[in-house]
């Protein structure tokens, strides 16, 4: 896959989704990651968790794996750690192409499957999403760090929350449990993402970071994925209504937005440009990891 890998803010996810009952007992890497955290940014990610941390055993943590990710794993639950990887140059365990069928043998093999990166770079990515649910146990978890926004040129694809809500669906054996966004820069804000369903709108923002999605979802049945195709909520819904009810409806900030002055539509605009806001009310919230991680 590349060079992929933890940052800090990886990390403190994963701590989270640990303190939400996420087991990293049998941990299966899409991608033999790298800790591209050094010892202050463990100490950082473990605090943004309400989790103190001597720098001395951080540091342990960050030379102990000659720069990949598999001794934070273990000081994080982790008993046994595979990898799995296109590719035998960064010493994955197993070699396989997550654009062809997963081998039967990793069916069900794991309690965490951990995409730290990697699915953007696969081309068939419906083939390779549901290699990652087959292999998680019933009772487990499926965690993806992925870009969302503003990463041209990055990979095949950018992702949206309403792709991950719509494919970690109980009818594909899957139930989401937090979906969080984040801008890449080192004062940016935590946000947790509302369903598009439970909104009844699309949920988007601008930003002129990029911004990476954080999601975990648990294991709730032994579900075949994708018996019948995942469909965009807001399209589905219009599906349902007579035809005279299908006129889209603008959020209820687009309607106000309308009857403000040209002047104050273009300030609206600019902040959009330069710092980012909710595409409407209650499709985000600011959110702690201290707060989320003690459930």
């Amino acid at each position: 896959m590349g060079r992929i890998g933890l940052n800090w803010p990886d990390i403190a996810f994963l701590l989270t989704a640990r303190g939400r009952g996420m087991s990293l007992s049998r941990t299966l890497m899409i991608g033999r990651q790298n800790l591209f955290a050094d010892a202050d940014g463990v100490v950082r990610a473990h605090a943004e968790c309400g989790i103190e941390m001597a720098t001395t055993r951080s540091q342990q943590l960050v030379t102990a794996g000659n720069g990949f990710a598999e001794p934070l794993l273990r000081h994080l639950g982790a008993h046994s750690v595979d990898s799995l990887d296109a590719s035998h140059f960064e010493g994955s365990t197993i070699v396989h192409d997550l654009n062809q069928p997963l081998p039967a043998g990793l069916a069900q093999q794991y309690s965490l499957v951990l995409d730290g990166g990697s699915l953007e770079h696969v081309f068939n990515f419906p083939q390779a999403i549901r290699n990652c649910m087959s292999a998680v146990a019933v009772g487990g978890h499926f965690i993806a760090v992925t870009p969302a926004s503003n990463a041209l040129g990055h990979g095949f694809y950018q992702f949206s929350p309403e792709l991950y809500y719509r494919v970690l669906t109980p009818s594909n054996g899957f139930q989401v449990d937090l979906i969080l966004i984040r801008a890449i820069h080192s004062r940016a804000h935590w946000y947790a993402l509302r369903d598009p369903v439970v909104v009844r709108q699309r949920v988007t923002m601008a930003s002129p970071w990029p911004i990476l999605m954080y999601v975990v979802a648990k294991r709730i049945a032994d579900t075949e994925p994708f018996a019948q195709t995942p469909q965009q909520s807001d399209y589905a819904v219009a599906w349902e209504r007579p035809a005279c009810q299908a006129t889209a409806v603008p959020s209820r900030f687009a309607r106000l937005q309308q009857h403000l002055p040209a002047t104050a539509r273009r300030a609206i605009r600019l902040t959009t440009a330069l710092t980012g806001v909710k595409s409407g009310p209650g499709h985000f919230e600011r959110v702690k990891l201290s707060d989320l991680a003690n459930v």
